[in-house]
């Protein structure tokens, strides 16, 4: 049930009984990962900038020189996330954005 965020399998064999009942586990999917960049007002990369998804925010990572970042998103794909991205002389911000290949843009506004 991929609009459901979850998975699960099983193999099953008919043999005499063609009228089984069985029972799958589905699992939530937690597999993608969210990546982008921040940047600030004018466009320019912000290198330093602190992100994270909301409730795991020990897991974050610090964006480089060209203001990119990965990092897991403890969500399936197309399932949405908070991140969260900050640094020093900027306002926080919290954005919702899919899990997944489309890559999120931040920008964050001077204080």
């Amino acid at each position: 049930m991929p609009s459901a965020f979850l998975k699960g399998t099983h193999d099953l064999q008919l043999k005499d009984d063609y009228n089984p009942t069985l029972n799958i586990q589905l699992d939530k999917d937690t597999s993608a990962f969210v990546r982008g960049i921040v940047i600030d007002e004018s466009g320019k990369v912000i290198e330093g900038a602190h992100v994270s998804i909301v409730g795991y925010g020990p897991e974050g990572v610090t964006t480089k020189q060209d203001g990119n970042f990965a990092l897991a998103a403890h969500a399936a794909e197309g399932e949405q996330v908070q991140l969260h991205v900050e640094r020093d002389g900027f306002g926080a911000v919290n954005q919702w954005h899919p899990a997944g290949d489309e890559p999120a843009t931040v920008v964050l506004r001077r204080k």
